[in-house]
């Protein structure tokens, strides 16, 4: 039996991927001799795959990404639940600080406003440090400045630090309503009118108008537009044209004083009357008596002097003609002297005799 060794002969061609053996191993190959010669097969070194990859031309690769580790991961997502923790222990101290703060500040008992003004109310919750602030709502039947309400309430062991807020309700005044016209209504209209619109009545005065006759409304307040429920309206009302007074016209021609009475609205209307110490054809006088006030467009008699009285021509006339003519002359029948159905043939004073105004005469019949 002979032993040897093979000669080497070549051996399969590398690739990619293919198994490889991990060193110079021998391997068996073969079935076995039955006889006692071994033939042994020696593998050649195994060809490295990585030199021949890298002596063969590729393309070039595309860049990938740098890899973030797990533990860069980690630490991105840790820090907003950092900057969380960090901010509510800033804000756990700020608040202990403030609740510190606060526990410093005092409390007062908080006062009642109600009922009180406006004034007083802030006055008293200022000198308290404490703000205010205000509601201002219409409510009829109170006063403007009128403090209704106030939160928190006074009731009783109730404080209030500070610094802290009390809200006032503060009346504005009764509710505004329309304000009825009223001029030129007259008076009792106008006071229906009043009292239908929810208002009182005020004031009422008169005044002359030439215009707008007694009785009517010429001016009003407040004027049209609002105001407060209930509120007193007053009125203006004409009392009609201004009273005249009578001017001083005696001595004067009747023409002058009808024209002076004229001028202030009044009527002239003449007398004639004897007079012993007014020349005849002057003003004696009027009635009413100068310097009086009168309405407009009244009358005012102005008497004008006859002169001094002079006895009638009396004779041949009856008693009753001669009384006539006696009184015509601003004179009386005096006695009388014979039978009363006879004629009269003298007068004493007699005939021309100038006598006193009213003076009697005697007559004598026949």
């Amino acid at each position: 039996a002979h032993t040897g060794v093979a000669p080497p002969s070549p051996g399969p061609q590398a690739f990619v991927g293919a198994p490889q053996p991990s060193g110079d191993a021998e391997v068996a190959s073969g079935p076995p001799d039955t006889g006692d010669a071994t033939v042994v097969t020696t593998v050649p070194p195994a060809v490295d795959v990585t030199a021949t990859l890298a002596a063969t031309p590729t393309a070039p690769a595309p860049s990938a990404p740098p890899e973030v580790s797990s533990a860069g991961r980690r630490r991105r997502r840790r820090w907003p639940l950092v900057a969380l923790i960090l901010v509510v222990l800033g804000l756990g101290g700020s608040g202990a600080a403030y609740a510190v703060a606060q526990a410093r500040v005092p409390s007062h008992p908080v006062p009642n406003e109600v009922n009180k003004t406006e004034a007083e109310a802030v006055a008293e919750l200022r000198a308290l440090k404490f703000d205010v602030e205000f509601r201002r709502p219409f409510v009829n039947g109170t006063a403007a400045g009128q403090v209704l309400d106030q939160t928190p309430d006074a009731r009783p062991g109730r404080t209030l630090k500070e610094g802290r807020t009390v809200t006032l309700t503060v009346s504005r005044g009764p509710v505004p309503v329309a304000v009825p016209a009223l001029a030129g209504l007259d008076r009792a209209a106008a006071e229906a009118a009043i009292a239908a619109a929810g208002f009182s009545l005020g004031e009422v005065t008169e005044r002359s108008d030439e215009v707008a006759p007694a009785g009517q409304v010429l001016e009003f307040s407040p004027p049209e537009g609002m105001a407060p429920t209930g509120s007193a309206i007053t009125l203006a009302v004409s009392s009609g044209p201004a009273l005249r007074v009578i001017p001083e016209v005696a001595g004067q021609s009747f023409a002058a004083a009808a024209a002076a009475l004229t001028e202030v609205g009044l009527e002239a209307v003449r007398a004639d009357d004897f007079s012993e110490t007014v020349p005849a054809g002057q003003v004696m006088g009027t009635s009413p008596a100068s310097g009086e006030s009168v309405a407009r467009d009244s009358a005012v008699t102005v008497v004008v002097s006859l002169g001094q009285p002079t006895v009638p021509n009396l004779s041949g006339l009856s008693v009753d003609e001669a009384t006539a003519r006696l009184q015509a002359a601003g004179l009386q029948k005096g006695a009388v002297y014979g039978p009363p159905w006879g004629r009269v043939f003298l007068s004493t004073p007699g005939s021309g005799t100038k006598v006193k105004p009213g003076a009697s005469v005697s007559l004598f019949i026949l």
